[in-house]
């Protein structure tokens, strides 16, 4: 069975961070055209957004002490 390939929505925050600082490198290439410079700023745009919406779900995930010293999760809503 052929393993299924990942998209960059896929990646954990680490490996987003990693493709992140691939797409810079396509941005800094100066032999890149206009419009290939243009495509990976766009793209690196979503993988950033991607990257605050992964940061902003565990960030709400923060857990509680309560007074029996017993843990549950804070889930904060939007």
């Amino acid at each position: 069975m052929a393993e299924e390939k990942k998209t960059w929505e896929d990646l954990s925050i680490e490996e987003s961070f990693d493709y992140l600082d691939q797409v810079l490198a396509r941005l800094e290439n100066k032999d890149s055209s206009l419009e290939d410079s243009f495509a990976a700023y766009q793209e690196g745009t979503l993988v950033i957004k991607a990257i605050n919406d992964k940061i902003d779900a565990v960030d709400r995930k923060v857990q509680i002490l309560d007074a029996q010293g017993q843990t549950s999760d804070l889930t904060l809503s939007k």
